[in-house]
């Protein structure tokens, strides 16, 4: 978490728009992260060791980081348009909020108010949030690998125009 924090701040102080949106949702993962440990320890240890809940926060890490890089790549092409980047920039922060309220659906499992769940009922409720994430680090890498394709078509029929136009001036 450090390390995609740092990443952040560094992007959003070389003036970075794009990259805010990354640093507030590390910011808050974090701070729901501690949250959660520190509600985790009031929990039974069957429900703080299932592997499922590291699962939820690796892949909530895993999008903010996919995000991070996939708009870091978007923005310096000069085949996205603004209004292009600016649309994709919206999605992403539908699915980067959509994520993060998974998190806060887990830390909400394990809070002291949560007590009268039973250990089975946190981890079924644990398994649709793991489902729910994963599919929603599915549509974010699907989204990533659209928007790039679109990218290399863009720059693939520039450079055919430019060959064309190259072989145009050539033939006269």
């Amino acid at each position: 978490m450090k390390v995609l924090s740092s990443a952040a701040n560094k992007l959003v102080a070389s003036g970075v728009k794009e990259q805010e949106l990354t640093k507030m949702f590390s910011e808050k993962n974090m701070l729901m992260a501690k949250n959660w440990y520190d509600g985790l320890l009031s929990v039974s240890s069957a429900v703080r060791d299932y592997r499922r809940v590291r699962n939820i926060f690796e892949k909530q890490t895993q999008i903010i980081s996919q995000y991070s890089s996939a708009i870091e790549v978007l923005r310096q092409s000069p085949y996205i348009t603004p209004t292009q980047l600016s649309d994709m920039t919206t999605i992403y922060g539908k699915m980067l909020a959509e994520s993060s309220t998974t998190i806060s659906d887990l830390q909400t499992i394990v809070s002291p108010a949560m007590l009268k769940m039973t250990d089975a009922e946190r981890m079924r409720f644990i398994d649709q949030l793991d489902r729910k994430i994963t599919d929603q680090a599915g549509l974010l890498n699907y989204y990533t690998s659209r928007n790039l394709m679109m990218m290399r078509t863009a720059k693939e029929n520039a450079q055919d125009l430019q060959s064309l136009r190259s072989f145009m001036t050539s033939a006269r």
